[in-house]
C-alpha cells in the first residue's frame, strides 16, 4: 500500500519545495487553485523521479476538501498532509484571504482527520502576515491566552 502525502499550495513556494523533498518517500498529491502552476510543478517533479499528481482545489470549499481526502485515502495510506496553501495581503480582498487562510486550515484539518493513519501527521504552515498588521488594529486583548505560553 502506498504512503500518500497531500500538499496544498503545492504548485509553488513552500508547498512545491516540500513536494521535492518528501516526494522521494511518498506518493504526492499537490493541490492548488492554479491548474497552470500545478501542471508545471507536476512536470518538474516527474522529471526528478517523483510519483506525483495534481488535484485542483480551493481549500475554502469544504466539499472539495472532503473529496480530496477521500480520493487520497483510495490511493493508499494517508500518512502526511502539508497544508501550505494561503494568501498574502496583496493577493485579494480580506474576505477571500480569511476564507483561504483560516477556513481553509479548518477544512483541511477536519477532512483529513477522518482519513489519516494513526501515526499520520498534519503540518499547517503559516505566514507572518498577521504580524504585519499594526498593533493598534489587532484586538489582542480579546485573545490574551493565544499570545502567551500556558
Amino acid at each position: 500500500m502506498k504512503n500518500v502525502c497531500v500538499i496544498t499550495g503545492g504548485g509553488s513556494g513552500m508547498g512545491f519545495a516540500a513536494a521535492k523533498l518528501i516526494g522521494k518517500d511518498y506518493h504526492v498529491i499537490i493541490c492548488g487553485r492554479s491548474i497552470k502552476k500545478l501542471d508545471a510543478a507536476v512536470l518538474e517533479l516527474e522529471n526528478e523521479g517523483i510519483e506525483v499528481e495534481a488535484f485542483p482545489l480551493d481549500v475554502s470549499n469544504f466539499s472539495d476538501v472532503e473529496n480530496l481526502a477521500q480520493y487520497a485515502k483510495k490511493l493508499g495510506k494517508v500518512s502526511a498532509v502539508i497544508h501550505a496553501a494561503g494568501m498574502s495581503p496583496h493577493m485579494g480582498e480580506a474576505v477571500k484571504i480569511m476564507e483561504a487562510n483560516a477556513l481553509g486550515t479548518i477544512n483541511i484539518n477536519n477532512a483529513f482527520y477522518k482519513v489519516m493513519e494513526d501515526e499520520g501527521c498534519i503540518i499547517d504552515v503559516s505566514s507572518m502576515s498577521a504580524y504585519l498588521t499594526p498593533k493598534i488594529i489587532m484586538p489582542v486583548r480579546l485573545y490574551k491566552y493565544s499570545v502567551k505560553d500556558p
